[in-house]
């Protein structure tokens, strides 16, 4: 008997205490970050010149259709399952909103393999999530007190996704036309415990499984607060990285083959050095 070998995954984050805390915290769609985030998810929306017909929500996004014949489906409500398993069929959708999901998601190719399978010809997919840079505040703040109280670190801060490799990633699931930008967010607190706090409310908190076990305790708590009060003045940056890509379709633009160019780039340089002289 030939036995084939299997790969398993090595999970990253527990999306299962992901799921409480949602349940525990709801949304928190009043906070300033999620008024950021739909502005700017619904400004590049509106640069696009079609009625969806129909839609994908992953995440606590507020969808306005343009169209009263198009309809929505959103992960979570209406139908119960994470991003890492899209239960639907090829191309089933003309639109896909991933709304700050991808950066605690355990296999971030293959969603967004899964998206372009359930996108339709032609049809769009616009990401947003924390990447970069984010909480590296926090992440400093942390290492420092648990190098002073336990005389060593553990991971308290995800690992974030660049916006190098998000383009990667896009290309990678075979999208067209990838588009990456970033905008920048700072959360605000009056002390420390309002930014802990803020970020329990935005579903933030730790959820890797390699994280500290045991209890917090108070010693720890102190030094984060008295770093974070003296350091960061009380602000946290946040990355918000935004992707968006095209199901491939034979009508959209493509690439003229390489060599057919007319022209040689040396001429085009002589001809624009000629107008500095």
């Amino acid at each position: 008997m030939i036995k084939l070998a299997t790969l398993e995954m090595n999970f990253i984050f527990n999306r299962h205490l992901q799921r409480i805390r949602a349940q525990r915290w709801g949304a928190a769609l009043s906070h300033p970050l999620h008024h950021f985030l739909h502005e700017m998810l619904h400004e590049r929306l509106s640069y696009i010149l079609r009625q969806f017909k129909s839609v994908l929500i992953i995440g606590e996004f507020k969808y306005q259709p343009s169209s009263q014949d198009c309809y929505v489906i959103k992960m979570g409500s209406s139908v119960e399952a994470l991003s890492e398993h899209l239960p639907f069929k090829e191309g089933a959708f003309d639109l896909i909103i991933s709304y700050m999901d991808l950066h605690q998601a355990n296999d971030v190719p293959g969603i967004l393999k899964q998206v372009n399978y359930c996108l339709q010809p032609d049809g769009l997919f616009l990401g947003v999530f924390l990447g970069g840079n984010s909480l590296w505040q926090l992440r400093a703040a942390a290492q420092h007190a648990e190098l002073l109280t336990r005389r060593g670190c553990s991971p308290r801060v995800a690992p974030m996704i660049s916006l190098h490799d998000a383009a990667a990633l896009l290309q990678r699931a075979g999208f067209a036309i990838p588009v990456l930008d970033h905008e920048p967010f700072e959360l605000k607190g009056n002390n420390p415990f309002s930014l802990l706090q803020q970020l329990k409310e935005l579903q933030l908190s730790n959820s890797l499984y390699d994280g500290f076990k045991g209890l917090t305790g108070k010693k720890f708590l102190s030094e984060l607060e008295s770093y974070l009060s003296e350091k960061t003045a009380l602000n946290l940056e946040l990355d918000i990285l935004c992707m968006s890509g095209w199901a491939p379709a034979a009508t959209q633009q493509q690439p003229l083959p390489r060599g057919s160019g007319q022209k040689s780039l040396a001429s085009v340089l002589e001809t624009s050095s000629s107008f500095l002289d």
